[in-house]
């Protein structure tokens, strides 16, 4: 992951003006308000900051917890009014990819399948990449964003650290799907599909 990153960072530092490599066409649109946490892989807690950062959504294709590519969809600037703005593609059947993540299935089996990346940009210092991602806020549940090729359902198991994530995902449409994840027990947790108001949704800043 360091190298990848360090990857990221030199794309990122040897543009001087980076601009999101979709075009305005078939494109869906999100704004989210953001907030600066201390995540513990699937747990959150919100802490405060000044910051005002910088966003970068690259992909991570072929697993829902796998590595992040050099290909990035979207940059989002600072503005100063705690927002984060996002716009993707609505086809991105060209960079996903065949599940490659083990423990885990995809059916059908030919489905390809594709996870937006999520880092923050602080401006002090713009070489680096901080983590990110998103959360339900009415839950406090973290929640993911993939792309699937076609209708597909995801299920299995795969430990990270001394937390279990069981998938049980149901996705009847193709395209970009939201995914939450909630605590079943002790160091226990499961991933399924987001059935929430997508207005909910709220950016996570990782604090370091």
């Amino acid at each position: 992951m360091k190298v990848l990153l360090a990857v990221l960072s030199i794309v990122l530092t040897s543009c001087s003006s980076l601009k999101p490599t979709v075009q305005q066409a078939n494109v869906i649109d999100y704004q989210f308000d953001y907030g600066f946490y201390i995540y513990d892989l699937m747990e959150a807690t919100e802490v405060s900051s000044k910051m005002n950062p910088k966003f970068v959504f690259p992909t991570i294709p072929g697993a829902i917890f796998g590595n992040v590519s050099d290909d990035i969809l979207y940059v989002s600037e600072s503005n100063g009014i705690k927002k984060v703005n996002l716009s993707l593609p609505k086809n991105i059947d060209e960079k996903a990819v065949l599940l490659t993540q083990t423990g885990i299935a995809i059916h059908p089996s030919d489905s390809k399948i594709l996870r937006l990346g999520t880092f923050h940009i602080d401006p002090i210092s713009p070489g680096i990449l901080g983590g990110g991602g998103f959360i339900n806020s009415n839950t406090n549940n973290p929640v993911i964003l993939i792309y699937v090729s076609r209708s597909s359902s995801i299920t299995g198991s795969v430990t990270r650290g001394q937390k279990e994530i069981t998938h049980n995902i149901y996705l009847e449409k193709p395209g970009w799907n939201w995914i939450e994840s909630k605590k079943i027990g002790e160091n226990k947790y499961q991933l399924t599909e987001f059935v929430g108001n997508v207005q909910s949704i709220k950016f996570m800043v990782l604090a370091r």
